[in-house]
């Protein structure tokens, strides 16, 4: 079964840390959604994640982790392990929305340039094709730089707005996003100006409390 958990590195971005326990070990707070594993669940039992009962109003675990990025790596490795051998009770991912387009070399160099410095680690190369990785659940700093990247890219949006209309059938966590390019100037795009709508059915794609269930 393939699992649609992010990179440790995304994981790590939407972590905060938590005051030491009393022997002075490191914590860090690990949202149950970025993980997709339910608190309280046989699941989080098996792979030792311990719900989190703060004050905040996001549901998640705490993770004790003097190396967080490498702690993360084992845990997804485990989530792996458990649910090949048939453990799914409390697995909340869905499978990303796959979506494929092809974008003029130029717009596309220009665009990648932006995610690097923006989102670095949503991005990356794979020959001459783009791919980017959106999962459901961004932290909200995030999710707004996602969504103004998007809205500058005219080829970019076009292909999301074409996934909305459908996109409530089903049930999908996040977005995988696979971009060929091509070397042939392309005519300048008539609909460089966002619209509101635009941004609010693209947003739609990846906000977790207006995904289908």
């Amino acid at each position: 079964m393939t699992l649609n958990i992010p990179a440790p590195s995304i994981i790590a971005d939407h972590c905060f840390p938590l005051g030491p326990d009393t022997n002075g070990n490191k914590r860090y707070f690990l949202p149950a959604a970025i993980i997709g594993v339910e608190p309280g669940s046989k699941l989080a039992r098996k792979v030792g994640l311990k719900k989190y009962r703060g004050g905040t109003s996001n549901t998640g675990f705490v993770l004790q982790s003097y190396h967080l990025p490498t702690d993360l790596a084992a845990l997804i490795r485990e989530i792996d392990t458990q649910v090949d051998a048939g453990l799914t009770e409390g697995l909340l991912l869905a499978a990303p929305l796959r979506i494929r387009l092809s974008m003029e070399w130029t717009e596309a160099d220009m665009m990648s340039r932006m995610f690097n410095h923006l989102v670095p680690s949503l991005m990356t190369r794979q020959d001459d094709d783009h791919n980017i990785q959106i999962p459901a659940n961004l932290s909200e700093l995030w999710h707004q730089a996602v969504m103004g990247l998007i809205m500058m890219h005219p080829t970019l949006k076009n292909a999301l707005l074409e996934q909305c209309a459908d996109a409530h059938r089903a049930r999908f966590s996040g977005l995988d996003i696979r971009i060929s390019t091509y070397e042939v100037p392309c005519e300048e795009p008539s609909d460089a100006i966002p619209s509101v709508l635009d941004y609010q059915q693209i947003a739609r794609l990846f906000s977790p409390q207006l995904l289908a269930r």
